[in-house]
This record gives structure tokens, sequence and C-alpha cells, in this order.
């Protein structure tokens, strides 16, 4: 067919296309390369479940792909930057360290959270805390917030997430808290490391000019205590101190080791040795099988030869019957006074 009847032709799709003339496309097909999913599955893995928006961008995931992987049920959106694999539980670790990516690449759990994670007694995971030493960035969780400069030996990584180590943890969680409270967290953390006082000295020093609340009490702490201070080892041990504290009743030496005129006779809780009285907190977990009540009898009895009072306490008389403590402990020091 010539080209002119190929004009005034109405059967178009037999006109064959000059060789001249290229075929384009009104909406091109960008060359997208299929996106493997298995790199960001396993920092997810590695972080409960949960990982930011920028470790996705590091192995080749844009917004639009991040998107349909929600809008597909792959992933979940929990906040502005932050995503979780669907299906992965969603615990308290999941939840902490959303905290943390959400303040961005320096952020690290502290406080109360760090202190938890690393098994210091009497602290909780959550709320979740996080820190970091500048401005907080847009879509910061909360449990976010601004605190001193963070130096690389004050972090750590434990479960998969970056947290402060416990030194500088103490520090973080007593901001704004009173004294009591930074006393009884700096013990229950000595009684777990004992080799925690010197890395306190050394975090004080490094951010002393901050002149922070959190500062001011670990300085007045550390200098009632020294590398030779024997913390409470038991919440128990440490509540029968605050009562003593609290009705101005002199403290009693810790973890004392007592002889007697046959040897050894144990370690004891309390003691005031010009009093030659003992007080022992019973817990449940050491103080409840047979063999253990056999033998806190017997180390009894032995006491009592050499001339001591010993008072017992279990945990209800503590937390219930305080008054009562308080009275028998003050009474049996009058008595040898």
């Amino acid at each position: 067919m010539s080209s002119n009847a190929c004009r005034n032709s109405r059967d178009v799709a037999s006109c064959p296309l000059p060789a001249s003339i290229p075929m384009r496309m009104s909406h091109p097909v960008r060359n997208v390369p299929h996106m493997d999913d298995s790199q960001l599955f396993e920092i997810a893995a590695r972080q409960h479940g949960v990982f930011s928006r920028a470790q996705a961008r590091e192995v080749g995931f844009r917004a639009d792909t991040l998107r349909r992987r929600v809008e597909n049920g792959r992933l979940e959106h929990l906040a502005r930057n932050i995503f979780r694999v669907s299906g992965s539980p969603m615990t308290e670790h999941a939840q902490l360290i959303a905290v943390v990516l959400s303040g961005g690449t320096e952020a690290i759990a502290s406080g109360t959270s760090a202190l938890a994670l690393q098994q210091i007694r009497d602290f909780d995971l959550m709320p979740a805390v996080a820190v970091l030493s500048r401005r907080l960035p847009r879509g910061a969780l909360a449990g976010v917030r601004e605190s001193f400069r963070i130096l690389p030996t004050h972090r750590t990584v434990i479960d998969g997430i970056p947290c402060a180590t416990v030194a500088r943890a103490l520090i973080d969680a007593a901001r704004g808290q009173p004294r009591w409270t930074v006393e009884r967290a700096i013990d229950s953390a000595l009684a777990a490391r004992p080799g925690l006082y010197d890395e306190l000295l050394v975090v004080h020093s490094e951010l002393a000019t901050s002149g922070r609340s959190g500062i001011v009490h670990l300085r007045d702490v550390l200098a009632e205590r020294n590398d030779a201070y024997r913390a409470p080892t038991t919440w128990l041990e440490a509540r029968f101190l605050d009562l003593m504290r609290e009705h101005n009743i002199p403290e009693p030496e810790r973890q004392v080791e007592i002889f007697g005129r046959a040897g050894r006779i144990g370690t004891v809780d309390f003691a005031w040795q010009s009093s030659r009285l003992v007080v022992e907190t019973d817990g449940r977990t050491f103080h409840d099988s047979l063999t253990d009540r056999r033998n806190d009898e017997w180390r009894d009895r032995q006491l009592e030869r050499e001339r001591y009072t010993v008072l017992r306490f279990n945990r209800n008389d503590i937390l219930h019957r305080p008054t009562s403590v308080v009275r028998l402990v003050r009474s049996a020091l009058r008595a040898a006074a």
C-alpha cells in the first residue's frame, strides 16, 4: 500500500511505520532490580524484628519499596522511621530497640532500661529510656532524651541493643532523682558488679564538669564509699538499711565474717560488733530449704555461744511490720549498751 493510500485509509493497523521513525513509549519502564528482602530481614533478626529506615536504605531499600512491603503486609510501620517485620513478637526488647533506633545512630538505651538489660536488680526495661548527646531528631519516640556527651567507652551492645555501660546508665538514671534513690541504684549495681566502683570514678571524672543533678548525686554517694565497700546483696538488705537510716539507728557493718573460739562461724548480713548484735534478713531465695534452716540454726547457736544476740527478719517482717523491726533492733542495742 502506498503512503498516500495509507494516509487516506482507515485501516491504520495495516500501514507499516516508516523505518526512519523510532517507536516511543509514553511511559518508559525503569530498569528496577528485584529487591531481595533477606539482607533487611537479617538486620531485623538481630534487632528483635525491628529496623530503621536508615538501615533499610543501607541495603538498597527506597521509601517506595518499604511502602509496598507495608501495603502487602510483610512489614509494619511503627513510627516515622521505624519498621517491624510482620509476625515478629513485640516484646519489651523490641519496644526498647524501637525507641533507641528512633533517636538515630548515636542513641543508646540508658538509665533504668540499660540497668535492667544488664540484669541489675530492682530495675525494669519499661518504660523505655534512650539518650543521645544532641538535639532530638524528628520522629524520636517518647523515651528518647538529650543527655551528657556520650563517649565511646560509655557504649556497649547487649542482646542486640546499643546501650550504656552500667556506670554511664547510673548517671542517666540519677537525673532528677532524690539522693536516696541514687544511693539505692548504686548499691544494687555494686552488689552485682564488685569492680564497678573504679569505673564509676572514671565516668564521674569524665562528666564532672557538667554539673547536673546526676553528677552531683553520684559524687556525694561515691564520697561515702570506696573500693572495699560492700553493698547490700539483696533488695531485702537494702530495705533493712533504709529502715535503720530512717529511724536514726547507727548503721551496721555489712557482710561481716565472724570467728569464734572454735574458728570461723560464718558471714552474717549485718553486725554491730561493739554491741555484739547480729541481724540476718531471710529472703525466700536462700532460706527456704530444710538444709538452709538447719544451717541457720547451727550458726545462731554458735553466735549465741560467743555472746552475740541474733535477730532474724524475713520479707514479711521488713515489708509489713517495719515498726516492730525497728523496735527490736533498738531494744537490743540499748540492752548491750
